[in-house]
Formats: C-alpha cells, structure tokens, sequence
C-alpha cells in the first residue's frame, strides 16, 4: 500500500514528470490552484476529528505546506519577501517540515 500521504496515484504515470498537483496548477492558474490548496486544507482541518484522525491533520500540514511554496517558488531561501513592517525576514519557519 502507498503512503496516505503521498500517494503513487498522483504521481507520474506515464513519465512524463508531471504530477497531479503540476497539472491541477497549470489548468486552475496560479490563483485558482491556491484557492483550490486553501479549500483542502480546510476539509482535512474540519473533518480530521470525525473521520482519519491525525492522518487527516498530516494531510492537512501537507498541503498547507504546498500552499506556502507557491508562494516561495523563485525567491531564494537566503531572501524572502519582506515582512510587514519593512523588515527583512531572513527566517524559514517550516523548512523541510516533513509530516510523515
């Protein structure tokens, strides 16, 4: 059996590299697949204590975590937006993170 959380069946089927998740972002566009990230996380969020439990809160993580990159992609590690108050923030607070 697959990983839960990281299942075969996302993944590439026919070599080509490209994932479920590739696809869903260029057929949904940069806004709609965030929207679509932000709906799953709260799906898994709402009904973790009803149905899979912490494997549900791990999928959760998961794909919030997905959410954040999109917002990461293309901007070095060493230099990431700045925050609010104009201040620098050289700080990665979820890094690797992974829930499994």
């Amino acid at each position: 059996m697959s990983d839960p959380i990281h299942p075969d069946h996302y993944r590439d089927r026919d070599g080509s590299q490209i994932d479920c998740s590739r696809a869903q972002k260029a057929g949904l566009g940069l806004g709609g697949y965030r929207s679509y990230l932000a709906g799953c996380a709260a799906k898994y969020l709402w009904r973790h204590d009803q149905k899979n439990g912490v494997e549900d809160l791990r999928k959760c993580i998961q794909v919030l975590h997905m959410l954040k990159d999109t917002y990461l992609e293309g901007i070095p590690q060493n230099n990431l937006n700045p925050t609010p108050g104009g201040k620098q923030n050289n700080k990665v607070e979820y890094g690797d993170y992974d829930p499994t």
